[in-house]
């Protein structure tokens, strides 16, 4: 079952200022940004004659001569660095980059180029693909290409000096960084993310729609649709990609993508093979552990483990079943061609929704909090469709071997918004669970049509978990314990209302990301206040 299109998604990651430190000690500083077209409130950079004493590596001096950052905001600037007196150097390195990056943040959204003049991409069915848009005919009355995946850069509308505070955003577009055309009206993907260890972004991208994916897509190693990509949007581009515009947009490729090892590939694909990967995560404990959730066709929900060059079999498979396409004007792929890798969770239609057989997963998010510490090292993910919730637990680490198990779900009776039930049945109903979130705490997310929800202390839903510690807080605080310290018995799950907006993703240079304001693109997304939890 395809996904709704939505008309924009914006990414998020909730890592207020202060509170880094603790989450990111072992990190290594990012390297500085090389490009900043804009400041933060629409102004041109400052020339500058002089390296800045503090944010030396962000304007100023030889080969960089301008910055959104005077002298004397830069010694304010390193005024509050020193009150913060942070320990550790590494750490320390991080708080700098955070304090001197201007504010820079990042959406995915779709656009219609009958609506838009800048939305003017190349279209992903092209000759170099194997592909010809005037085979495609149209779907739901848009013809192919007319919609565009977009990746853009916004700024905080602030001064350099106080990123930290900002609560909304210029609505100018610093710059585009991506853009692609469609070839249907469905599987756009799109979720973004920054690796949490080489800053790179992320770019999921589904096969573009339409049953069965006729193109093949996902499997033809010159096209970007049913793909993971990976792009330094730090980097700049050589001058021979500029003359042959051979990229879709402002970014260079990292020189350790899979395409050194695999001429055939294109220079942008981390990992090929998707169906709709509908959204992805990194284990904030073990960031080489990077997990997506792959929409389906008609039997099988998957959850894959993320690895470089990795092919995860659509539409050869659908999850561990082989696939047979209805049609296939764009060719096959034989099993035996491809070393397809199988998902490590999942679950089948006909265990979601025996009434009407839709299932559209949903993927979520390593629980490495401590409010409930029963979940601790559990990957948490749901349906679209359902009030079901499951977790997958690796066991022992590093194995591979994964089991997963359907979870009680309920809603504390101190939700500030009641959920409500059907008769006879303590399930919430959420509406659609469209997505997770994760905030600086570790505290996990639920975003559904009817609001956005924060898992709370298990005790809060008449759940037991023995390693709940007296409530602290507020009631929301407990000790973290371990996946394999946790109760056999134990996987209880509840949620409570904690907000009702997304919030968008920030970004400082290559890599360091913090979620502190929003920009109104479309009915997805709408402005919010720094969250303090």
């Amino acid at each position: 079952m395809r996904r709704p299109p939505l008309a924009a998604r914006v990414r998020r990651s909730l890592l207020p200022l202060l509170l880094c430190c603790c989450c990111l000690a072992a990190w290594s500083p990012p390297p500085a940004a090389r490009a900043l077209p804009l400041c933060t409130d629409g102004r041109a950079p400052l020339p500058l004659n002089r390296t800045l004493a503090f944010c030396s590596a962000y304007g100023g001096g030889s080969g960089n001569s301008s910055s959104c950052c005077d002298a004397a905001a830069d010694a304010a600037l390193r005024k509050r660095f020193d009150a913060m007196k942070v320990p550790d150097a590494a750490c320390a390195g991080v708080v700098k980059s955070v304090l001197c990056a201007n504010g820079r943040f990042f959406v995915s959204y779709n656009c219609d180029r009958t609506q838009s003049p800048k939305c003017a991409g190349r279209c992903s069915c092209n000759s170099a693909a194997n592909c010809d848009p005037s085979k495609l005919g149209t779907d739901n009355g848009a013809q192919p290409c007319q919609y565009q995946v977009v990746v853009s850069e916004y700024s905080a509308k602030v001064s350099s000096s106080t990123v930290s505070m900002a609560t909304s955003a210029n609505p100018s577009e610093v710059r585009r960084i991506f853009t692609m055309g469609l070839p249907y009206t469905a599987h756009h993907g799109g979720q973004i993310l920054f690796g949490p260890t080489d800053g790179y972004l992320y770019l999921m991208m589904g096969d573009g729609g339409s049953k069965g994916d006729p193109f093949n897509f996902s499997q033809n190693k010159k096209s970007l649709l049913g793909k993971i990509m990976r792009l330094d949007i730090d980097g700049t581009q050589s001058q021979s990609q500029t003359l042959n515009q051979s990229l879709w947009g402002n970014y260079s490729i990292p020189k350790d993508n899979p395409f050194a090892d695999d001429s055939d590939l294109q220079p942008e694909i981390w990992a090929l093979g998707f169906s709709n990967p509908w959204r992805c995560s990194f284990d904030s404990k073990r960031p080489s552990y990077f997990y997506c959730g792959d929409v389906g066709q008609d039997a099988y929900e998957e959850v894959d483990l993320i690895t470089k060059g990795g092919n995860y079999g659509w539409r050869a498979y659908e999850g561990p079943y082989i696939y047979h396409p209805q049609q296939s004007p764009g060719g096959n792929t034989s099993l035996d061609s491809i070393n397809a890798i199988f998902p490590v969770m999942g679950y089948d239609h006909s265990s979601v929704n025996k009434e009407i057989g839709s299932a559209s997963i949903t993927g979520g998010y390593v629980y490495r909090g401590s409010t409930d510490p029963c979940l601790y090292g559990r990957y948490l993910y749901t349906d679209l469709y359902s009030s079901m919730m499951w977790t997958g637990t690796e066991t022992p680490e590093g194995s591979g071997n994964y089991t997963s198990a359907v979870i009680p779900l309920s809603c504390s009776k101190n939700s500030p918004i009641a959920c409500e039930s059907s008769t006879g049945s303590t399930d919430p109903l959420l509406g659609y669970i469209f997505s997770f979130g994760e905030d600086n705490s570790k505290d996990i997310f639920v975003l559904a049509s009817k609001g956005v929800y924060r898992v709370v202390r298990p005790s809060l839903c008449g759940y037991t978990c023995a390693a709940e510690k007296p409530d602290t807080n507020n009631g929301t605080t407990t000790t973290p314990g371990s996946s394999s310290s946790a109760p056999a018995t134990r996987l209880g799950k509840s949620v409570a209302v904690a907000l009702a907006l997304a919030v968008v993703l920030l970004r400082c240079p290559h890599g360091l990301f913090f979620g502190i304001v929003s920009f109104a693109l479309s009915v997805q997304a709408a402005l919010v206040t720094p969250l303090v939890l």
